[in-house]
């Protein structure tokens, strides 16, 4: 009996909220930008290799990769693609302000 109100289309389903995902991308490109707001790279300064981030981070090289294009996309690094070497940009630098949390496509 309790199969069969399951699947019956009358019996009312309750309220689902909406499962918020982060892609694994994500996850390291909020974390570089937080290294990046701490200080831990000043403007200029270059990223580790995209080998190098990946074995710290305990992730594909390819994930390290997307991380670094998000952050480049929001201007947080710039990449130097004839050379493949990544840096903190100027504008990320905060200059003491608090940090906010990365979003993918958010303007500071």
């Amino acid at each position: 009996m309790a199969e069969k109100a399951m699947t019956d289309p009358q019996t009312p389903r309750p309220a689902r909220k909406p499962v918020k995902t982060a892609r694994l991308y994500q996850s390291v490109a909020e974390q570089i930008a937080r290294s990046v707001a701490a200080g831990d790279y000043k403007p200029g300064d270059r990223l580790p290799s995209e080998r190098e981030l990946s074995q710290s981070y305990s992730v594909s090289r390819p994930t390290v990769r997307e991380a670094i294009i998000a952050l480049e996309l929001d201007g947080l690094v710039e990449v130097r693609h004839a050379s493949g070497e990544a840096s903190a940009s100027e504008r990320s630098g905060l200059g003491g302000e608090e940090f906010v949390p990365w979003v993918p496509g958010a303007m500071f």
